[in-house]
């Protein structure tokens, strides 16, 4: 055997190594494992609304990080998202979120529950998912929307969203417990 081929397999070796890398820090950052990692959950929610818009009657769950100061706010989402306004989003907080009581701030409101803006007061970093479901304003919380599927955490109560009574389209974003 010559020098020639023995270099090529060290080669393939190398390569093999830094696809193995590279296909592991993919995959950490999809799984949302390395610190430092983290989107602001607006960003995240903005994104999410724009998918779900065209995907109506269907839940998608998204790990975002909630940092002390981080908010959520329907405004900023509706920016984001260039699909809809304001008023057809209403942000909440599950009460099985860790320290939801006390860390989130619904409306000016420490605790669960839904409205325009959530504003994250907890002293260390959070973990979570948000919860994204759109559909239109009149169905979106009664039958065959966001209460016919089966979460292992309690919905917030949607009374404090203003959906009108159009048949437009809205969306819930509601932060739920993390991974």
């Amino acid at each position: 055997m010559n020098s020639r081929g023995q270099a090529f397999s060290v080669f393939q070796l190398l390569i093999a190594a830094v696809m193995a890398g590279a296909i592991l820090v993919i995959l950490l950052q999809v799984l949302g494992a390395l610190p430092g990692i983290s989107q602001d959950p607006n960003e995240v929610a903005g994104s999410s609304v724009q998918t779900q818009i065209d995907n109506i009657g269907s839940p998608a769950f998204k790990n975002v990080t909630f940092e002390n100061g981080s908010n959520l706010t329907s405004k900023t989402i509706a920016d984001q998202s260039k699909a809809l306004s304001p008023d057809q989003i209403c942000v909440g907080v599950s009460e099985d979120v860790p320290n939801a009581e006390t860390d989130f701030v619904v409306n000016g409101t420490p605790g669960a529950g839904t409205g325009t803006n959530i504003v994250y007061d907890g002293a260390f970093t959070q973990k979570a998912r948000i919860l994204v479901y759109c559909d239109s304003e009149t169905d979106i919380d009664g039958d065959g929307g966001i209460n016919d599927f089966t979460y292992n955490f309690e919905l917030p109560s949607f009374d404090d969203c203003s959906f009108g009574e159009s048949s437009s389209r809205a969306c819930i974003v509601i932060v739920v417990p993390g991974i």
